[in-house]
């Protein structure tokens, strides 16, 4: 077990965060996943609803957390 404070510690940290964040942007897609057939199969489905769009904003967010969060991240624990 690496020293609290240490390069070796930060990195573990770090490591321990981007599986989190992976498992954050995994759930978001699932989520997207399962909302999109409620969504098709509402009646007024065709009015300007503000869930319509809810499915690509959730992917979108998960591909920004894969992309910059985890980034983020590692470019924290180098420092």
């Amino acid at each position: 077990m690496p020293l609290p404070g240490s390069a070796a510690f930060r990195l573990d940290q770090a490591e321990q965060d981007c599986r989190d964040l992976e498992a954050i942007s995994d759930l978001l897609r699932k989520t997207a996943g399962s909302i999109t057939p409620i969504i098709q199969r509402l009646t007024y489905g065709t009015l300007p609803l503000a869930v319509k769009e809810s499915c690509i904003m959730l992917e979108a967010l998960a591909e920004e957390i894969e992309r910059d969060d985890v980034a983020t991240v590692q470019e924290a624990a180098a420092l």
